[in-house]
């Protein structure tokens, strides 16, 4: 594990998922793989998700959600 904990990368599936895996590659190589958890790697798997969900959150320092810049639905539905 890193200095900073481990990091969370979440992203739209609406959006374009390259980014998020382009993202979290990188973090990977700063800090390793322990210290970065990407949201499909628990939902691509059997099992119940929700639970992977939360422990991959509640085992995390740092979010990062990731959003399609000309989204307008996130401010909308604040």
């Amino acid at each position: 594990m890193n200095a900073v904990g481990r990091i969370f990368v979440s992203y739209r599936r609406a959006d374009d998922p390259f980014g998020a895996g382009l993202v979290a590659a990188v973090l990977r190589d700063r800090f390793g793989d322990d210290g970065v958890f990407l949201d499909t790697w628990v939902l691509n798997r059997r099992g119940n998700p929700e639970s992977g969900l939360c422990r991959g959150l509640d085992g995390s320092a740092v979010v990062v959600a990731l959003m399609y810049a000309g989204d307008s639905t996130w401010r909308a539905s604040r």
